[in-house]
Formats: structure tokens, C-alpha cells, sequence
């Protein structure tokens, strides 16, 4: 074991032993550890990581039974099967010593490789919760789960003569497109990639993915799923980690890069795991030589079947490129892909390097061997459109052609990341997605006659949007009635627009997102709650004061309820003096805001609170709500205090009075089921 400083909230992390799936899982620890967690990585002996890599973790290997035959065999699937039969046992005693010796520190979640699927059965019976991270992209998942429906049907395997054709339901993929495997049999594909895709008790799933990429991928997902779906990635970008390669990267081909012009290397390099032959070989080397193009190599030891490392190249290759080749056994390829040199990456698309290509913009030409590979390679070029794919075997005169198409022609220089024309703009949107939704439906109730209101119908629910009533929705008046459905379609219209970034949870409004991602036809980034991902000093236009965070010192836990109606509206001197003496009456410490010095407190009023009441003129929210004295919210429910508090698990009485605040009062009490609605004229006794 390698010990390393603990704190009190550990995650536990078990990776799948290959490097696509080290990566990630050891990026997104780097994350969760840059925002206080204690990270222990379990891992098996077969493709350990390094420790000395992460010396913030702590490390601990468990014996994985495999044998010198299973390793040597290359059979990945069966490796994996085995793996999974084998570490169930050894990972959950190494949890139970690790929990025996440091009870005081608490294993918060288990985070594991949905590949590694035994853990979730460890978790389950040790009573922790655990979380998938899936580590291939969303459209591979869906694409694998079609491989085995098809195969269900009877239309796997299929004859050479259909592998063009598209396949049902599933464009553009064809059938030689599928993520098929061709290093195991059929059953053992079948049995991992089921075992893999089944959620079973798992709290959410993290997914290493980008929404603006496979949004429409993540919809479907997300209305099979029960559980929530974080699309966190790029990891490799969020979270810049030390290197987890199994094998050593050199360096040198950095300061090689440095001598060359900008955008003018292709970088090749076709993964961690595939293998090409000596002929493929020779018209790889041709075809980059004949290019005329310089370029950064990969040849992985073990990579070229039946030959050493030394005796690679073909004959008078090295005279004929010179200093225009550089060629190494492995790369620091997140380094040599972000520098501006590298123009172009030639790949076996796995989704680790697809995503680091794209996130730089280097354009693509594919090579995929297996699996998640294909798929990759068809979306690159028929989808996302930022790379030209080698169809056929690989013959020195087409790879030539793609490395000048890709480095020189104009097609390759349209498939770059750049702003021709003015700068791109994203829509920050700081009000709910629920609200959004309502917001989008109101032309349609005007043109359908429900507006304006009868009174009679107030309480009846809204056709469509379910659970909201006529009563709940975000209109303030209806007097510039025609006014009304332009300026919402103005206040909401995204063409123009390159992303929404919305200040709100997956979690919590997953089918509000769902449908939204549906209609717009650009990325949502829900990154919410802002005021906990970046906190921020304090930027209120009113003055706080800071007495009231002494006085909720000397409260007990979870005893006040904190009373703040917003910024904006106003109580008028009757509903001041309800408000006052419900608050009194209910014999509660409360800490009150106030916002104005034109309507006094009622006669007596502080006198009969005496120290249980603080009243402020303003207060720092924020952190209020993260008190541990305030256990209630009496709020207007503006999406601010509302996600405030939904972060701090503090339910809430809910006042609202115009606009969004009904939405999100309707919402906490009916759908997320944390608040209580205040329905009625302000009156004590119900206070």
C-alpha cells in the first residue's frame, strides 16, 4: 500500500486496468481531489498505475488471479470477464480492513469503471454508495447496445456484402461500422457489454463526454436511465493530471516540435493496444514520406506483429525523410496535441485521444482497429466533420492523399476550430429550465384562447405543463397582450447563439433539460450551482451586514429559520405585521430580513422576541444558508435562493410573488418535494 494524507471524505476509485480507461478515472480523482475528498485508488497487479505519479492518492493493488496464458493471449474481453469473477472478493476485504483501521474516515462513494462492474456488487453489499464512470462515448454505448439487439434478430455476424449498407435506425452507421470486436468471441462481447450497461443500484453515472458533441445521443440516454447523468468531460481538460501512461513517454519529441512551423506536423500514433503488420507497416512509412509533410510517429514496442522495435522501418526510410520525421515509442500526446505545431493527428480513434484531438481542434484522419474505434471514426467524419477516414487497407498512395487533404487542401483547413468572421456568443441563462419551458409555452395558450385568465380557472392545471396551474404562470400582467408572444420568441430565440450555459443541476431538472436539449439545436451547459462551483466574494448591491453570522453562532443546530422575500418585492405595513407575529407566535429563533426603513416593525413586536429574532436590513445569503444554525428558508423563491438553498438541503417556505418565483415555488413543492407553498392572504395564525 502507498499512504498518503487522509481527510475525512475519502472516495474510493477502481479503474479498469487499460490505459483509454486509467486516464479518465485518475483525471476525474484529480478533480474531486482539488475539491477536498480524500482519493484511494484500488487497482489490480495486471497494468498497475504508477503511484509516484499521483502522490496525493493513496494506492492500493489487490491480487487479480490472472494467469501468464490469460495476459499473453490478447483476448481483452475474456481478460475482463476473468478480472471481474476474480477481484470481487479481494476488493470488498480491502475495503472492510481500510474502514477497521480508519473509521474515522468515512468511505463516502465508490467510483468505478462501468467495465468493472463487480465493484458495484461490493458497494452494494457494504452499504456505500457507488457511481459508474463510463469512459467511452454516449453514441458507443448506444450503437454496442444495437450490436446486441441485432445480433438477438439474427443479423449478426452479417456477409461482406451487407457491411456498406446502413444500418436500421441507426444512421450513419453502417454494419462494418459497429463496435464489434474481433480479439474474442461473440458470448464473452455479449456478456461484458450487458453486464456493463446494466445501472443496477448505482447512484448516477459520470460520463466523459462533452454535451455540445453528442447531445443528441445523451436525450435518448437520458430518458432510459433512472438515475442522474453527469457529462463532465473533457476529464483530460478539467482536470490536467500528472501522467498515468503504463508506459514511459519521451519527451524529446517536444523540443523536435519546437523547430517546426505552426500547423505543420501530423501526428501519428494508433493507441495502446492495436497491432499492424510489417506490410501495413512499410505503406504507413511510404505514404508519410511521400507526403512531403514533417511528422511526429508512435511506434509502440509490441506494436508490429512478429518484429522488433530496431528493425521496424523499411529499407532508405530514415535517408528519405531526415530531420522531417520524428519517431518515438511513445508520446506525451496531451502535450503534443495542445502545441501549435501539430496540424493534424492520424488515429485509431479511440475516444481518450478523440477528445483531446478535438478539444485542440486538430483535425483527423482515422484508422480504427476495434470496438468503440469504429464507431468514432464514422462520427468524426460524417457527423462532427473533422476528419477524413482510410476506408480500404492501408496503400501508401491514399494515405498520402489524406495527409495532404488533412495538412494542405482547403477541406482540411475548414475541419480546424477557427473564427473567421466576429466572435461567438453563449446565452447565460439565471433562471430555471422549468421556467424556460413555461416561458416557451405561452404563445401557444394565447393563440389556444387560456389568456387571459378567467378567474375561474386559476386553479386548474395548465394543459402541457403539468403540475404548473394557470395561477403559477411567469406573466406579471397581461395588458400588452399582443406584445407579449414576440417578445417572449425574442427573449428566447438561440439561433445565433453558440451555447446556453445555464445556471442549474442536471439532477434536479433532468426532464426540463431533456426537452430543451430536443428543441434547441445548439449545446446546453448546465454548470449550476455557479455560487458553489466558483464562490465568488460578495457582489450585492445592498450592503450586508455581517452581526447577523454572530448571532446565528449562539443558535442551536438547525433551529432558525431564515425570512428573506428578494430584492425586489415589497410587503405593504398589514402584511409586515402577519408576517411579525407568525414569526413571534411560532416561538422559532428567526433570523428576518427587511429590506426597507419606510414600514416600521409593529408595537411590541421586538420586545416579545427579544433575543430569538435577528432582523437585518440585508444579510449574506450564501452563507447564511450554509449556516449550520439555519435549518428553514422563508423565501419569494427567485432561482438564486432557491438553488442556494437547494444546495445546502435546507427546505424552504414558499412565497412567491411574480414571474419565475411561481414556477420555482410549484416546483419545490410538488416536484422536488422540499418546500411548502404558501397559498393564502398573509395571516399569523397559518404563519
Amino acid at each position: 500500500m502507498e499512504k498518503k494524507t487522509q481527510s475525512s471524505q475519502r472516495l474510493v476509485l477502481f479503474p479498469c486496468p487499460y490505459q483509454g480507461h486509467i486516464n479518465p478515472m485518475l483525471q476525474l480523482g484529480t478533480f474531486l481531489h482539488s475539491k477536498g475528498f480524500s482519493i484511494t485508488v484500488v487497482h489490480t497487479h495486471f497494468n498497475s498505475p504508477n503511484p509516484s505519479n499521483h502522490p496525493e492518492f493513496t494506492f492500493f493493488p489487490i491480487p487479480d488471479d490472472l494467469t501468464a496464458d490469460e495476459i499473453s493471449s490478447g483476448k481483452i474481453m475474456a481478460i475482463l470477464l476473468a478480472l471481474n469473477a476474480n477481484c470481487k472478493a479481494s476488493f470488498e476485504q480491502t475495503l472492510t480492513e481500510v474502514m477497521e483501521k480508519e473509521p474515522q474516515n468515512k468511505i463516502t462513494c465508490i467510483i468505478h469503471d462501468d467495465i468493472m462492474y463487480f465493484s458495484e456488487a461490493v458497494a452494494r453489499h457494504l452499504n456505500i454508495p457507488s457511481i459508474m464512470l463510463r469512459t467511452t462515448s454516449v453514441t458507443n454505448f448506444l450503437a454496442r447496445s444495437a450490436v446486441l439487439q441485432l445480433h438477438s434478430e439474427d443479423h449478426l455476424p452479417f456477409p461482406d456484402s451487407l457491411s456498406l449498407n446502413p444500418v436500421p435506425q441507426f444512421h450513419p452507421l453502417r454494419f462494418k461500422d459497429l463496435p464489434t470486436s474481433n480479439l474474442d468471441t461473440f458470448e464473452n462481447y455479449s456478456k461484458l457489454a450487458v453486464n456493463a450497461g446494466n445501472v443496477r443500484t448505482a447512484s448516477a453515472i459520470i460520463w466523459n463526454t462533452v454535451d455540445c458533441l453528442e447531445q443528441s445521443s445523451l436525450a435518448q440516454i437520458q430518458q432510459q436511465c433512472q438515475v442522474p447523468i453527469f457529462s463532465i468531460g473533457p476529464l483530460h481538460k478539467i482536470a490536467p493530471a500528472a501522467s498515468s501512461s503504463l508506459l514511459e513517454e519521451d519527451t524529446s519529441c517536444i523540443a523536435w516540435l519546437e523547430k517546426q512551423s505552426h500547423k505543420s506536423v501530423i501526428y501519428v500514433s494508433l493507441g495502446s493496444v492495436a497491432s499492424i503488420g510489417e506490410k501495413e507497416l512499410s505503406e504507413m512509412a511510404w505514404g508519410l514520406a511521400n507526403s512531403n509533410q514533417p511528422f511526429l510517429w508512435v511506434i509502440r514496442p509490441g506494436s508490429i506483429c512478429g518484429l522488433d522495435w530496431n528493425e521496424t522501418l523499411p529499407q532508405g526510410f530514415i535517408e528519405a525523410v531526415g530531420e522531417r520525421g520524428c519517431i518515438v515509442k511513445w508520446a506525451p500526446q496531451r502535450e503534443v496535441l495542445a502545441h501549435g505545431a501539430v496540424g493534424g493527428f492520424w488515429s485509431h480513434c479511440g475516444w481518450n485521444s478523440t477528445l483531446e484531438s478535438l478539444s485542440e481542434g486538430v483535425p483527423m484522419i482515422c484508422t480504427p482497429s476495434f470496438g468503440d474505434q469504429k464507431v468514432h471514426a464514422r462520427y468524426i467524419s460524417q457527423v462532427w466533420r473533422v476528419g477524413v477516414q482510410l476506408e480500404n487497407k492501408l496503400e501508401r498512395g491514399e494515405i498520402e492523399r489524406a495527409v495532404r487533404t488533412l495538412m494542405v487542401d482547403d477541406d482540411g483547413e475548414g475541419m480546424r476550430v477557427a473564427n473567421h468572421l466576429g466572435l461567438p456568443s453563449i446565452i447565460l441563462s439565471t433562471s430555471s429550465a422549468a421556467n424556460m419551458l413555461t416561458y416557451q409555452e405561452i404563445p401557444r395558450l394565447l393563440k389556444d384562447g387560456y389568456i387571459p385568465i378567467p378567474e375561474a380557472m386559476m386553479l386548474e392545471l395548465v394543459p402541457g405543463l403539468e403540475p404548473l396551474r394557470f395561477k403559477d404562470l411567469p406573466i406579471t400582467n397581461f395588458r400588452d397582450l399582443d406584445d407579449l408572444p414576440q417578445l417572449i420568441v425574442n427573449a428566447h430565440d438561440s439561433r445565433s447563439y453558440s451555447a446556453i450555459i445555464w445556471n442549474t443541476i442536471d439532477c434536479l431538472e433532468q426532464s426540463s433539460l431533456a426537452h430543451l436539449r430536443q428543441e434547441h439545436q445548439l449545446p446546453l451547459f448546465p454548470i449550476g450551482p455557479l455560487h458553489r462551483t466558483i464562490p465568488a466574494s460578495s457582489i450585492s448591491l445592498l450592503k450586508e451586514d455581517q452581526n447577523c453570522i454572530s448571532w446565528l453562532d449562539k443558535q442551536s443546530h438547525n433551529s432558525v429559520i431564515y425570512v428573506s422575500v428578494g430584492s425586489i418585492a415589497f410587503l405593504d405595513s398589514k402584511e409586515l405585521a402577519e408576517m411579525a407575529w407568525g414569526l413571534a407566535n411560532s416561538e422559532h429563533p428567526f433570523l428576518w430580513v427587511v429590506r426597507t426603513d419606510s414600514i416600521s416593525l409593529p408595537e411590541s413586536f421586538q420586545e416579545t422576541v427579544g433575543e430569538r429574532g435577528c432582523i437585518t436590513k440585508w444579510a449574506p445569503q450564501t452563507q447564511l444558508l450554509a449556516h449550520s444554525a439555519v435549518g428553514r428558508f422563508w423565501s419569494h423563491c427567485g432561482w438564486n435562493s432557491t438553488i442556494e438553498c437547494i444546495s445546502e438541503g435546507a427546505p424552504m417556505i414558499c412565497q412567491p410573488y411574480f414571474g419565475d418565483q411561481r414556477v420555482n415555488s410549484r416546483y419545490l413543492s410538488l416536484v422536488w418535494g422540499v418546500g411548502l407553498e404558501w397559498e393564502n392572504d398573509m395571516n399569523r395564525g397559518p404563519i
